[in-house]
């Protein structure tokens, strides 16, 4: 075979074999990302966990079904058991109570959808039939300083105008009464008070009142 021949059979511009690829570098995770990740994924089961535990350990309550005025006679129709969060701010009444709460009366008005407090309750109406309540503001001079509390045993007697001797005798007028509230004025010194009396004194007592010719004797304390 000719030398020409050999060339023929090895061409000169033949393909060399392709170079092999270099692997792709690779990404280097940065360890804020991986720690704010893991944190997030701790987290979550955290919250997942808190949701659970929470709806596990409702506690049933007693709520109100319909509207009871202030002074009404609480009825089972009027309450309904609900399920709340346990909350040691909110005393609301058990439902193991319910029973106990059928034939009570309301304190204040109670509203359809809220839920009952022990508060709210009352055996008996205050005023009674046949008795009033009356409000006071007295100031200093008026009332002694031993702080009054529900349930104080008083007397309010009626004092002299501004331009009158001192008495020299009894008070014409002096009205036995009980404390049912007592608390200061947020706008003056005043101690605002209510209490109760006799129906056929409330009307004396409220004129001594409108004029401020009246005092408060505490004859003792929740007797």
């Amino acid at each position: 075979m000719s030398s020409k021949t050999a060339e023929r059979e090895t061409p000169s511009d033949s393909k060399s074999a392709p170079e092999p690829l270099a692997p792709p570098p690779r990404r280097r995770r940065r360890p804020v990302w991986v720690a704010a990740a893991v944190i997030l994924v701790a987290l979550g089961a955290l919250l997942a966990w808190y949701v659970a535990a929470n709806l596990r350990y409702t506690e049933r309550v007693v709520a109100l079904r319909s509207d009871v005025p202030r002074g009404a006679v609480i009825t089972a129709d009027d309450l309904v058991l609900t399920e709340i969060l346990p909350d040691p701010v909110l005393l609301a009444v058990p439902a193991a109570q319910l029973d106990e709460v059928v034939g009570q009366r309301a304190a204040v008005d109670l509203s359809a959808g809220g839920l009952l407090v022990p508060a709210a309750l009352v055996e008996t109406v205050i005023p009674a039939r046949g008795e009033s309540v009356v409000g006071l503001a007295l100031g200093p001079g008026q009332l002694p300083v031993t702080p009054l509390r529900v349930g104080d045993r008083v007397r309010l007697i009626s004092t002299p105008r501004d331009q009158d001797d001192p008495p020299a005798s009894a008070p014409a007028m002096s009205i036995p009464a009980v404390v049912v509230t007592a608390a200061t004025s947020e706008v003056t010194t005043a101690v605002l008070v209510d209490v109760v009396v006799v129906e056929s004194d409330a009307a004396r007592l409220a004129g001594l009142v409108a004029t401020g010719r009246v005092a408060l004797i505490l004859d003792n304390l929740g007797g």
